[in-house]
């Protein structure tokens, strides 16, 4: 079984609401839909379908959400069950210079952990932003609940939360992406990086070739998922809205 079908119905239902009439101007996001490839605990290739939606109003504040997931399963049974859905609020005090609110909520059967929950405070900064070249980092206290896999144990910490991101646009038509995460708890530290190029087509439609890698610093005893780090390859097709 794959998720393929589902997919298709997500992004063109999605798409339907999501046309550039239906949205107040201050509403921006994108619909992916494509192809995944998995390494590590999870170790499949299947379909891939998620949204992104941003709300930004008179460029003091600026609110996004994520929402995606995946499922398959194959002739030994379930190959992927995994969903990703986070929020975030960002308030700009001066031009360079923000505080920002960060909620994350992931779910992974074929993880160490099977949900991960983790809400931070924190204060950002443009250290660079020109035309074509932008840095941003963040950082700031948090609390995460982590729940093993195979024991059901629930840990939760106080951890230091940092994020980097770079933006490059290449040209006109292609931008790189590159963003790198750490969370440092008592329990566990984890790191979350993503690595992205971005080819327009045409119009509102593109193409996005990413790499995303997870990894604790732990794995819980008898865990049945024994590795730290696990992989993902994105192929897919992107619309603007």
């Amino acid at each position: 079984f794959s998720l393929i079908a589902f997919c298709t119905i997500f992004a063109f239902s999605l798409s339907s609401f999501a046309h550039p009439e239906s949205l107040p101007k201050a509403w921006t996001g994108n619909i992916h839909f494509g192809y995944v490839a998995n390494s590590g605990n999870s170790r499949n290739t299947n379909g891939l379908g998620k949204i992104v939606l941003r709300y930004k109003h008179r460029e003091k504040w600026q609110v996004g959400g994520t929402i995606g997931g995946q499922f398959s399963t194959g002739k030994t049974g379930k190959t992927a069950q995994n969903a990703n859905i986070a929020a975030n609020a960002h308030y700009y005090f001066i031009p360079r210079q923000f505080a920002f609110a960060l909620l994350h909520y992931q779910y992974d059967q074929f993880s160490p952990y099977i949900y991960s929950t983790l809400a931070v405070l924190g204060y950002g900064w443009n250290l660079l932003k020109t035309k074509s070249f932008k840095i941003t980092v963040k950082a700031g206290p948090g609390i995460r609940y982590l729940k093993e896999n195979t024991s059901k144990k629930t840990d939760s910490d106080l951890v230091g939360y940092t994020e980097g991101l770079a933006t490059w646009h290449i040209s006109d038509n292609v931008e790189f992406n590159q963003v790198i995460s750490f969370e440092y708890g008592n329990s566990n530290a984890f790191t979350q990086s993503k690595t992205s190029l971005i080819t327009k087509i045409i119009g509102n439609l593109s193409f996005e070739a990413s790499f995303s890698l997870k990894n604790y610093s732990k794995v819980p005893k008898f865990s049945k998922n024994k590795y730290k780090t696990d992989t993902t390859t994105n192929l897919a097709l992107v619309y603007e809205f």
